[in-house]
């Protein structure tokens, strides 16, 4: 049996590198996937893939800045599947880093419209999802954040403010719905050169590379640090090549955690496998090893 025989999932921005790899991962390990982007001829493309490779998909478009699109795409995946499980609130509004520059002069709209998408889209996919989970004895949220919540940068000011809000919405939406069997975690993956950031910049500037680089600009590389709490000041994971540096076990068990997947380029693949691993249902057969 493979893990996620049963279980039905949602992932929005499903075309894109990290969404695609994350549906494809659930969909070869048993579950039922809504492929939801905000193109649908591209959702079409992954599903279709995901089916001829003997799993099962569906398409659909979403904007998950739209409340009522947000709850369709929530309604019509019971409708067809008979329940949701998980959700991995992935969707951000790549289309827009190239306006995304300076605080002082950026356009209000882009600011307003990152948060819509980036901030608003995963709280909207929990509201939703969070009631059709809790009829099925509970459920997994998988919320895409970025390492770009824990430092700053030259550019990027309104992406990376969504960023950290996802970071701090994650443990309340996992505290206040623990007792409905709900499990909420986050993971932070680093730059990943997704199809319509080079869209983007190559429309900005005609050279899509060096202004990708531009855009994307930021300090050296220096690990993140959790706020000092109980355990005092601790770092966060990094990932570069591999995989998330956690045992198996514990991951399973993880509530409100935020997985840095940080390096150079990660690829979109560790990213989807850290969101794999932070949807697995608990293990009833206790520690597994690493």
């Amino acid at each position: 049996m493979s893990r996620f025989d049963g279980k039905v999932a949602i992932v929005t921005g499903g075309a894109g590198n990290i969404g695609a790899a994350t549906a494809r991962l659930l969909a070869a390990e048993g579950a039922r996937v809504t492929v939801a982007d905000v193109s649908l001829e591209r959702a079409e493309s992954v599903a279709g893939a995901i089916v001829a490779a003997g799993g099962t998909a569906r398409a659909q478009a979403v904007d998950v800045s739209d409340a009522a699109a947000v709850e369709a795409m929530v309604a019509d995946t019971v409708a067809a599947y008979g329940g949701l499980d998980i959700i991995h609130n992935n969707a951000a509004a790549i289309d827009q880093n190239a306006n995304d520059q300076d605080l002082v002069t950026m356009d209000l709209e882009t600011w307003d419209r990152v948060l819509a998408v980036n901030l608003t889209g995963p709280m909207l996919g929990c509201r939703f999802a969070i009631p059709r989970m809790t009829e099925r004895g509970g459920g997994v949220i998988v919320n895409t954040a970025s390492a770009a919540a824990f430092y700053g940068s030259t550019s990027l000011a309104a992406y990376g403010t969504t960023k950290a809000g996802i970071v701090a919405l994650t443990p309340y939406v996992a505290t206040a719905y623990a007792a409905q069997g709900i499990r909420c975690n986050a993971v932070a993956p680093g730059v990943v050169v997704a199809r319509e950031a080079q869209e983007a910049a190559a429309a900005a500037a005609g050279d899509g590379e060096s202004r990708f680089r531009e855009v994307h600009r930021r300090p050296p590389h220096r690990p993140a640090r959790l706020p000092r709490g109980d355990r005092g000041r601790r770092r966060l994971p990094r990932v570069r090549r591999r995989r998330v540096r956690h045992r198996r076990d514990a991951a399973r068990r993880r509530r409100a955690h935020r997985a840095l997947t940080d390096g150079v380029a990660p690829a979109a693949a560790t990213t989807a496998r850290a969101a794999r691993r932070a949807a697995r249902p608990p293990s009833a057969d206790g520690p597994s090893g690493p």
